[in-house]
This record gives structure tokens, C-alpha cells and sequence, in this order.
């Protein structure tokens, strides 16, 4: 019921199923997966509706409620800062 009060609140019609977008540590000199969690959700931009849904050594889970595209977009701009080093999008 409250995701389709923030639907509407928003004005999409149609439901946004949610997207997994996935971060994986490229250089095991990077922070471990639950430091860079907490970075990757520090850096998103707030109206973003994501949470961490599964945080691994090496690899971060992120569930989206937004379209595929912005999600990826978003996690591509996290992953751009510096703190973030080591780390890319699967």
C-alpha cells in the first residue's frame, strides 16, 4: 500500500519492479564489501528508494525501486568517487 501511495505521490501509473544492480571489488586492495555498502548508500542520491539486500566480501547487492537505468546510473556515479576505488558494476 505505501509503494503505491509513492506512486502516485510521484505521478508514475504504473508499478517500478524492483532492480538489482550489483557492485563487485576488482583490486582486493579496496575496502571490503560491507565498508563500501555503507559508502555506495552514503553517496546515492537520497530520493532513490535502495537498500542493501545482500553484502558479501567482494561483491554488494543493491535492490533499486526505480527504473533499471536511473539504478545503474546512479550506482555508476557512487562508484566514480574516490573512496570507491577498486570497485566496479557487474
Amino acid at each position: 500500500m505505501f509503494r503505491e501511495h509513492e506512486q502516485r505521490r510521484h505521478g508514475r501509473e504504473h508499478p517500478v519492479h524492483p532492480v538489482d544492480v550489483i557492485a563487485v571489488r576488482r583490486d582486493e586492495r579496496a575496502p571490503g564489501g560491507e565498508t563500501t555498502a555503507l559508502r555506495l548508500l552514503w553517496l546515492l542520491p537520497a530520493q532513490l528508494s535502495c537498500h542493501a539486500v545482500r553484502v558479501e566480501p567482494d561483491r554488494v547487492r543493491l535492490r533499486f525501486d526505480v527504473d533499471a537505468a536511473a539504478a545503474r546510473e546512479a550506482v555508476r556515479r557512487a562508484l566514480a568517487d574516490t573512496a570507491l576505488r577498486g570497485w566496479a558494476q557487474e
